[in-house]
């Protein structure tokens, strides 16, 4: 489920906290020495960055990481999707980390088939299986043998086509924010018993059928 405010009965999304990149309380109900821990902006005193690495001053800094030298920046934002992109080497296994910090009960240690597909990454609401797939080509039989309705959020990682058929590949940690809004709203309609179909597929930067594929890395 969508990490929340850890004051009892509260359900605002966490701003603040102690540690750069992890809030846990949101605004108001935030301590006073609690500080916004989702910006990413570069704090300087006396001209001095907050990097931390000992090596950190013979580190370049990058616009990339917001001025800040790569081992800094991914030590101070921990959660960040520009972290999860730097630290893993494949697409889908920073996308399938991503969704864990950001969602509580998401499974992707082990593989679960369904109708003879291979699904990595999943949470069971409900009686709805909501399913995260890096393959943007995924395909599954609506008469497979499952007890449960499944939404499947097909994100893709890699190069598309748009409307236009203009072949575009944004990097990873600028899509990561819509696949994180994607699967709470998912996750709201599962709650609300909204999905009324046995199988839906939901496609993320989609190759267009009307332009040439070129869905590949």
């Amino acid at each position: 489920m969508p990490r929340i405010c850890k004051h009892v009965g509260c359900r605002n999304r966490p701003l603040y906290g102690t540690k750069h990149g992890c809030p846990h309380f949101c605004a108001e109900h935030k301590d006073p020495n609690m500080k916004n821990m989702t910006t990413t902006s570069r704090v300087a005193t006396s001209g001095l960055s907050t990097c931390i690495v000992s090596k950190c001053q013979e580190q370049p800094s990058s616009p990339r990481f917001r001025g800040y030298c790569a081992p800094c920046y991914v030590t101070l934002f921990p959660e960040d999707p520009l972290t999860f992109q730097t630290v893993y080497r494949s697409k889908q296994q920073a996308t399938y980390q991503f969704v864990a910090s950001r969602f509580d009960g998401f499974q992707h240690e082990s593989p679960l088939y369904i109708a003879g597909v291979r699904i990595d990454c999943r949470i069971v609401i409900a009686d709805t299986v909501l399913c995260v797939s890096t393959d943007p080509n995924i395909m599954l039989n609506e008469d497979g043998a499952t007890p449960y309705k499944v939404i499947v959020i097909a994100f893709n990682p890699n190069k598309y086509v748009t409307k236009t058929c203009e072949s575009v590949n944004p990097m990873l940690y600028m899509r990561l924010p819509l696949l994180e809004d994607e699967i709470a709203r998912q996750m709201e309609r599962i709650i609300a018993n909204e999905n009324r179909d046995k199988l839906e597929i939901i496609r993320l930067f989609a190759t267009t059928s009307d332009c040439p594929s070129t869905n590949s890395p």
